[in-house]
């Protein structure tokens, strides 16, 4: 894309997935050239896209989160005071679940982290917390119908994501917990400004 003097944007409606497009960088681009767009800040998408410093302000604000180490490389897994099996470790600043593995013992701990180090530089070694998977859009502080996700495989990854044909998702009908997820997330979500 070439910008110039002669092109004027009403609003630039973002739709790049994953890295630049979701970190900020394409938020921050657009409000150096005071060009408007679609969707949050530069820095609330930084803040929400970085896993470890969403977690933090998270933390110390209203949620429980799981127990998590935030690394940059394989050497750092010695020093670590306590490690939780299973565990989720995943890129700190990647999106789609690229790089996510989920790890039974300190064996397969070394080839995760490894493969994470492929997308980001940083790595989250996060307690695994087993459950029901959701995902709740919120549109103008408002919490839309919960959508439960059922991948084919352990972990919704990318693969479950977007090339699998088996992960499966349901509009929730159970009244009470659709009311009590929508009701949580409209009470504690806030824009960050």
């Amino acid at each position: 894309m070439k910008l110039n003097d002669n092109k004027k944007f009403d609003v630039v409606f973002n739709l790049i997935h994953g890295g630049f497009g979701e970190d900020g960088v394409v938020h921050a681009f657009l409000d150096m050239l005071a060009i408007p767009y679609v969707g949050s800040n530069h820095f609330a998408s930084s803040l929400a896209m970085h896993k470890a410093t969403c977690k933090k302000i998270w933390a110390d604000s209203i949620l429980n989160v799981p127990k998590a180490h935030l690394i940059s490389s394989v050497k750092e897994i010695s020093s670590l005071d306590a490690l939780f099996f299973p565990c989720i470790v995943k890129p700190a600043n990647e999106g789609s679940s690229n790089g996510i593995t989920k790890v039974v013992d300190r064996d397969g701990l070394i080839e995760a982290v490894l493969k994470a180090l492929e997308y980001d530089h940083q790595v989250l070694i996060e307690q695994f917390i087993a459950g029901t998977e959701l995902t709740v859009a919120v549109i103008d502080h408002e919490a839309m119908t919960p959508i439960e996700i059922f991948p084919a495989t352990e972990i919704y990854d990318y693969h479950a994501k977007y090339v699998a044909e088996d992960t499966q998702f349901f509009v929730h009908q159970k009244v009470l917990i659709a009311v009590n997820l929508m009701s949580f997330v409209s009470k504690h979500y806030w824009p960050i400004k």
